[in-house]
């Protein structure tokens, strides 16, 4: 697999992103399939770890009270 992050013509293309990860260290994310010249996509930050963003979803996005959004982390419903 590793032949695959050097090789040259994947490293001209851009084929893959090398990102560094606060938890599990440094993964190559797969780029995107076409490269736009006025919008470029661009890879600046890795996947977020599972239930990561369960607080700002749940309680912003859903509108559910604090108290509510505790007692299921305390239950272990949601991390």
């Amino acid at each position: 697999m590793q032949d695959l992050y050097t090789d040259p013509q994947y490293t001209h293309r851009k084929i893959w992103s090398a990102i560094k990860h606060p938890k599990m260290g440094t993964f190559h994310y797969e780029g995107p399939p076409f490269d736009l010249s006025e919008t470029p996509a661009v890879l600046d930050r890795p996947a977020p770890c599972l239930g990561e963003h369960n607080e700002i979803f749940f309680k912003d996005c859903m509108g559910m009270p604090e108290g509510e959004y505790q007692e299921l982390v305390t239950k272990g419903v949601i991390g």
